[in-house]
């Protein structure tokens, strides 16, 4: 229970900064460019945080302390937000924010994996409750934001960090890592195992392209919508609203369809689809 309400709430922040944080940067004024510039920066930092905090966990095991201070660091910095000074001001914010919140989301794959070793649950049930949680904070969002604008979204985003904090207090103090278990990781360095590993290669390749594809509607999409055609803050969260009822549906049944044509039927059939 505790690994699906983190994946509600790491998803349900994703609810509010992917439709209404572009639209945010918009309204401080900031241009096109200079927002395609702080989101694409936040992008970029994952590919090095990400794998540094979880090399952390991997040798201490610590996985609430580090949840703890990441959760604590972010929401200092959403702090800053709430007066916004210049470009550079936000950008440096915003680059502190990518390379602690990141990281929270293979924490919580971690965790969940780990739950999912120890009691035999699914996965997929777990992270059915991540789009839970990306559907209602969007579609709650709207309503905040149509009523007072989406000048209040650094004060939500403390609200719901605040939440966050307290859920990762429950959280066990240590975990006994993957790598301790996974035949995959014995006795070599985990980085070249990785890299030797072809299907895995293939695996991640084809999730960074359909991440890839996805890049310029989760940058710019609801910056469009609100420039170009005048929708409201309520109609744009309808609108991600209807993939996440697919998604929601796909995650139910994830466990059968993946047990029935494999993984890498269904990692070709997303890319079709997503073409």
């Amino acid at each position: 229970m505790l690994s699906s309400i983190f994946y509600f709430l790491i998803f349900g922040i994703g609810g509010i900064v992917l439709p209404f944080f572009p639209i945010w940067l918009l309204d401080t004024g900031l241009s096109v460019a200079q927002i395609g510039y702080v989101l694409g920066i936040g992008t970029m930092l994952k590919v090095v945080s990400n794998p540094a905090t979880m090399m952390i966990v991997d040798v201490t095991g610590r996985l609430r302390a580090v949840a703890l201070a990441l959760i604590l660091i972010v929401w200092v910095c959403y702090a800053g937000l709430i007066k916004v000074t210049s470009f550079s001001y936000i950008i440096a914010l915003y680059f502190a924010i990518s390379c602690f919140f990141a990281p929270l989301m293979p924490l919580a794959d971690r965790y969940s994996v780990y739950v999912t070793e120890k009691t035999g649950s699914a996965f997929g049930s777990k992270r059915l409750w991540g789009t839970v949680g990306f559907l209602l904070t969007s579609l709650g969002g709207g309503l905040i934001f149509n009523m007072w604008g989406v000048r209040p979204l650094p004060i939500v985003m403390l609200v719901l960090f605040a939440i966050m904090g307290v859920v990762a207090l429950n959280m066990p103090k240590s975990i006994r890592t993957i790598g301790e278990r996974s035949s995959l990781f014995d006795k070599t360095n985990p980085l070249i195992q990785v890299v030797s590993n072809s299907r895995l290669i293939g695996m991640i390749t084809a999730c960074a392209l359909i991440q890839c594809s996805n890049a310029y509607l989760y940058s710019f999409s609801s910056v469009v919508w609100t420039e170009q055609y005048g929708f409201t803050a309520g109609v744009i969260a309808l609108i991600w609203s209807v993939g996440l009822v697919a998604e929601i549906a796909m995650f139910t049944f994830a466990d059968r369809l993946i047990h029935r044509f494999g993984i890498k039927t269904i990692l070709l059939s997303a890319s079709v689809v997503t073409m």
